[in-house]
């Protein structure tokens, strides 16, 4: 492998990391003629070569450029690779990134001590070129795998964001659809409720006055007729409305009758007067007006239990 966009001919050309999506391999060594037979262990299309000939450039450029891999020489002025390695761990941008180190330092000592520092492997000079290799793209193959698996669980951890944040909003949405269509079904009631009302009323007040009238005065037969047919037709129109409504409840008004349903619903004076928007007085008012039309007002009988009978 030649190196990806460097020569190798003097100190002060260096490598640049490769913007291809092939892994690059850094190698830090004083030694030119080193990094040269490094970099020709891959082919190009395979491995991409970014280097530094000390620890200080390394730092700085590894942080900077985050290769796939580190080769790392021991013995160099300044900080040694020992040094370097540790910070490399130490960093949370650099610390996953793994480290080979290559020297020519054979000491146990040494390799307990490069190990300790972080490292995953450590190669002695001279080495085999197809052993050295084989490690790298080993150690290339794991980090794409631990890479693969990171990505994968942000992936998982967004989707289940994303899931939670959906549960929330469509809980939401049908908690308002759900409190928008009790709104909508507590109107329809009122409005049943009250053109109930109204039918009633306008048939006590304005119907069967006449028809009563009717009845009075003078008919002949045909006249009777026409007025009992005219009588049952009403009748079967306002039978939806009137249900098992008795006739005491007829002779009340329209606000009376809707007074009465609270009662027998065993409302409190003042939670009447919220709901139809009365004072209590005025709900006492129409208590005292509806126990007097149905008989009751010197009677000791509870006009919730006496609405409720009418049901019966």
């Amino acid at each position: 492998m030649k190196p990806c966009s460097i020569a190798i001919d003097g100190a002060e050309r260096r490598g640049q990391m490769p913007t291809l999506k092939t892994p690059t391999l850094f190698i830090v060594d004083t030694v030119l003629e080193n990094i040269h037979t490094l970099g020709t262990l891959f082919p190009a299309d395979e491995v991409c070569v970014a280097f530094a000939v000390n620890s200080s450039e390394a730092l700085a450029r590894i942080k900077s450029e985050l290769p796939d891999i580190i080769l790392l020489d021991i013995m160099m002025p300044g900080m040694d690779g020992f040094s370097l390695c540790k910070l490399l761990k130490q960093s949370p941008s650099t610390r996953d990134i793994p480290i080979i180190i290559l020297t020519a330092k054979k000491n146990p000592d040494d390799v307990v001590k490069g190990l300790d520092a972080g490292a995953v492997d450590y190669v002695t000079k001279p080495f085999i070129p197809i052993e050295l290799a084989a490690r790298i793209r080993r150690q290339l193959r794991l980090k794409q795998s631990r890479d693969a698996l990171k990505e994968t669980c942000r992936i998982l951890h967004q989707r289940e964001a994303k899931a939670s944040r959906d549960t929330h909003a469509t809980s939401e949405q049908l908690n308002r659809s759900r409190a928008a269509l009790q709104v909508l079904l507590e109107q329809r009631q009122a409005d049943k409720s009250e053109l109930e009302e109204t039918v009633l009323s306008n048939m006590k007040e304005l119907v069967l006055p006449l028809i009563v009238g009717l009845k009075n005065s003078r008919l002949d037969t045909g006249q009777e007729e026409t007025l009992q047919a005219l009588e049952d037709r009403i009748n079967r129109i306002i039978s939806p409305f009137i249900k098992n409504i008795s006739a005491p409840i007829l002779k009340l008004t329209p606000m009376e009758i809707r007074v009465a349903q609270c009662v027998k619903e065993g409302k409190s004076n003042k939670e009447i007067g919220r709901q139809l928007s009365l004072s209590e007085h005025t709900v006492v008012f129409h208590r005292y007006n509806m126990r007097k039309k149905m008989g009751l007002n010197r009677k000791k009988i509870n006009l919730q239990s006496y609405l409720q009978s009418l049901d019966a």
